[in-house]
């Protein structure tokens, strides 16, 4: 609520060098905290526009319409671009729409360069690569989730990265 109010009454200045020095972790859950931030960063209407975009791209998503989600969910991030999810549903739309190189590029910036803690991009990485047949950067990646656990026994690592 602090950060929401401090939005209406801080010059875009003010707003950036308030922030600069702070680690702040987006992801932690808290709805209120990211709202605020959002509003300092980037202001009302495109944190706003961004969630819109995002629905829509949602409703096509759900369709198998990948083609259309694509396009709302690149708007969406790039609006908004300090939810990570919007990123990694535009990257998903492009693994799914077969577009491998494109989608390994977003999720590559996604991991490397906005730190995301999601494993979920991690491995549409791996299927990316893997569907290119680059099996080492595919495999290195389902070894970070096999290593996890986040792959649970489903045997996708030995499948694809233990063969001979």
């Amino acid at each position: 609520i602090y950060l929401t109010a401090l939005s209406t009454f801080l010059s875009n200045e003010s707003k950036a060098s308030m922030l600069e020095d702070l680690e702040l972790d987006l992801e932690s859950g808290n709805s209120n905290f990211k709202r605020g931030y959002y509003n300092l960063q980037i202001g009302n209407k495109n944190m706003i526009d961004a969630d819109y975009f995002y629905q829509l791209g949602e409703a096509y998503f759900s369709q198998q319409r990948f083609e259309e989600a694509s396009k709302f969910f690149e708007r969406a991030a790039m609006l908004n671009p300090f939810e990570l999810p919007y990123k990694e549903n535009y990257a998903n739309s492009l693994l799914r729409l077969g577009e491998f190189d494109k989608s390994i590029e977003v999720l590559n910036e996604l991991i490397n360069e906005d730190k995301t803690k999601s494993t979920n991009a991690i491995y549409l990485r791996a299927l990316a690569y893997l569907n290119l047949e680059n099996f080492t950067l595919g495999c290195m990646d389902l070894k970070i989730l096999e290593d996890t656990g986040w792959l649970g026994n489903n045997g996708i690592y030995q499948n694809f990265c233990l063969r001979d």
